[in-house]
């Protein structure tokens, strides 16, 4: 929770309490940006709706797993030893990726277009 939405908790708290305590709400409350809180008059939004990048966020994300794990195949040998966690971890970057591939190769309309 951000410091000013505490403020206005802590505030809204003393009003209830007392009748003639300051309200943030009905008597304006002055925001970080300088902007008044009001409940008469509805705020306008201040940006178009952000598009969601989720594909493009995945698909950079699945460049870098390859990138890795190109950079760590040539550095690992059939008889190499790795520490246990090592291994975990290996064995579990593959259980999910294997999950997710199973889930978009095998569930129709898993990615919108």
């Amino acid at each position: 929770m951000y410091e000013f939405q505490r403020r206005i908790i802590r505030e809204a708290a003393k009003y209830q309490k007392n009748e003639n305590a300051y309200d943030p709400i009905k008597d304006g409350w002055e925001g970080a940006a300088g902007s008044t809180v009001s409940r008469d008059e509805p705020q306008p939004l201040t940006e178009a709706p952000m598009k969601d990048p989720e594909g493009e966020m995945a698909l950079t994300q699945l460049k870098s797993i390859v990138e890795k794990a190109n950079e760590i195949i040539p550095m690992l040998k059939p008889d190499s030893q790795l520490e246990a966690w090592v291994q975990s971890k290996i064995t579990m970057a593959d259980d999910y990726i294997t999950t997710v591939r199973d889930y978009i190769k095998h569930t129709p309309g898993s990615v919108g277009d």
